[in-house]
């Protein structure tokens, strides 16, 4: 062998490497007429770590303040059919989505010197059962919605659907080698903290808490992510691409409402999230395999309430501020 041989030989392997174009490449491309279940969790588990009062301008002292403790549990479970029956370039063009199952559980305890009270909610949504269907006339067009034609419901619930549950969003958009990382806009987070975008989902009791608008938080959530890939490894047999995830944001919202006559009641409520997990993407079928994030949890809330009678009334600020575990996950299972 020349020694001019001999020195390609020896080095082309680590140009190569370098070369624009090589590496894994990690594309959303299901096949034309694939179903593909999902099924996305969140779980909350929250203490209240601090209650502070204020009536007027005088801050009650915290030895003055009772002994209470609060916890706050809420679980969601949300799972779908996507049909992927048409494709475009990196997106469907036509997908049928049927919501198979909406809904969450939430639990908020509260124990004091005056004994334990629990209080327990269920939250149901009007689109179990139903499906629809999202049409991209162009790859780079937005959505339009509509219920298939035996699936027929109110067209008020088609309002802020989200097309994109494959958290394709989170790709590089390029081929990476293992180890190469990438940025996120924080925003995006809203594919776990909402997936499917507004649901709808509202409480089996009729009684609707107006402490939180969702809507308001998704618009609102902001921060930063930060994506790692880890090459590949087996998963029960299968093949797929590891995507370290570490995600900082928050968001905020705030209400206002009338609890009584001549009561009002103002609400800022505040979210603080510090997750890391992965994203395992099924490189053969075109698709995410399942996603498990999880970390720590702070929320403020801060609620004024102004009472209009002469004699007795006033203005007090309650604030409380809760810290625990939180945790978004998901499976995608083939449904054919």
């Amino acid at each position: 062998m020349h020694t001019s041989q001999w020195i390609a030989a020896l080095f082309l392997p680590v140009l190569s490497s370098t070369l624009p174009g090589t590496g894994d490449e990690l594309v959303f491309k299901p096949d034309a007429g694939s179903q593909v279940a999902k099924t996305y969790g969140h779980k909350l588990e929250l203490t209240m770590q601090e209650m502070r009062f204020k009536f007027g301008d005088q801050e009650i002292p915290a030895d003055q303040m009772p002994e209470i403790k609060v916890e706050i549990t809420d679980d969601q479970k949300l799972v779908f059919t996507d049909t992927y029956v048409t494709l475009g370039a990196g997106k469907p063009k036509q997908l049928e989505r049927k919501f198979e199952a909406l809904g969450s559980n939430g639990v908020e305890k509260a124990t004091s010197e005056d004994g334990d009270q629990e209080q327990k909610s269920e939250r149901e949504s009007k689109l179990e059962g139903k499906t629809v269907v999202f049409t991209r006339a162009e790859d780079d067009g937005e959505c339009e919605i509509a219920f298939k034609k035996d699936s027929e419901g109110d067209k008020a619930l088609l309002a802020d659907l989200v097309e994109d549950t494959d958290l394709r969003a989170f790709l590089p958009g390029k081929a990476v080698a293992d180890g190469d990382t990438w940025e996120l806009d924080g925003k995006l987070f809203n594919l776990l903290f909402s997936p499917g975008g507004d649901l709808h989902l509202e409480a089996k009791s009729g009684e609707e808490d107006h402490t939180v608008d969702r809507a308001e938080l998704r618009a609102n959530m902001e921060g930063k992510a930060k994506v790692t890939y880890k090459g590949e490894r087996d998963e029960h047999g299968v093949k797929v691409a590891v995507l370290e995830l570490a995600f900082e944001v928050q968001s905020h919202c705030d209400t206002d409402q009338d609890v009584g006559e001549g009561v009002k009641q103002h609400s800022d409520y505040a979210v603080e999230l510090k997750l890391d997990g992965e994203l395992l993407w099924n490189r053969k079928l075109g698709h995410a395999q399942s996603i498990d994030v999880h970390g720590d949890a702070k929320i403020k809330l801060a609620q004024s309430t102004h009472v209009e009678d002469e004699e007795e009334g006033g203005d007090w600020v309650q604030t409380m501020i809760f810290g625990g575990n939180a945790s978004f996950t998901a499976s995608f299972e083939s449904a054919q």
